[in-house]
């Protein structure tokens, strides 16, 4: 009996169907690698933070891009509100506050509603000012300075001590690393958080 050659695909011949699933499962590898070897970064740096011995290391950030990777992460409008294209900073510890911000201001704006960041100008020059804003519930009460500083202190304060109904913290608590490490996140890289609210058009803005 005559045998059948074995033939083998080579690389070339593989079915299309075969290498674009083979590239998938790579590419779908390499993120997970990632976010694993990201995760351990922020969380070291977090601990850092916490010890007070945290070094910021500086870089060139083109706002443009980082921006643009901020959309695709958080999946919200970001606002580039200066002419200024590249600037000298350490973004680590500056998104670990960004990320508990936008996490309180989904929790706890306005069911429905999606934050938004704005980047400007400060007062000062040199100055950037990143706005992590969101349209309040307006079944929650007001913050106060006396409530925005209990926040920063890991207290609840007295916009969840008034007894409204509307906040259901089980649900709506934030993921973030907490309002107090991020006071700390930020100041280590000599920035600051502040925490307020605004009327404009008739409609609470945090």
């Amino acid at each position: 009996r005559r045998r059948r050659p074995l033939h083998t695909h080579t690389q070339n011949e593989s079915p299309p169907h075969f290498r674009s699933r083979l590239a998938q499962a790579v590419q779908q590898g390499v993120e997970k690698l990632y976010r694993a070897m990201k995760w351990c970064h922020e969380r070291q740096m977090f601990r850092q933070i916490q010890a007070d011995s945290y070094v910021a290391r500086l870089s060139t950030v083109s706002l443009d891009a980082w921006s643009a990777q901020l959309k695709n992460v958080y999946n919200v409008m970001v606002n580039v509100l200066t002419a200024v294209k590249f600037v000298s900073a350490d973004l680590g510890p500056v998104e670990l506050a960004l990320h508990d911000g936008l996490s309180n201001a989904e929790k706890y704006g306005l069911a429905g509603a999606k934050p938004w960041i704005d980047i400007r100008p400060g007062d000062s020059a040199g100055e950037l000012v990143l706005d992590v804003c969101n349209v309040a519930d307006p079944r929650s009460p007001a913050i106060t300075p006396s409530a925005a500083a209990a926040f920063f202190q890991g207290k609840k304060g007295e916009h969840h001590s008034s007894g409204v109904e509307s906040v259901d913290e089980s649900v709506r608590a934030s993921d973030g690393i907490g309002m107090a490490n991020a006071l700390k996140a930020a100041a280590s890289v000599s920035g600051r958080v502040r925490l307020h609210q605004v009327e404009i058009e008739g409609e609470r803005v945090t």
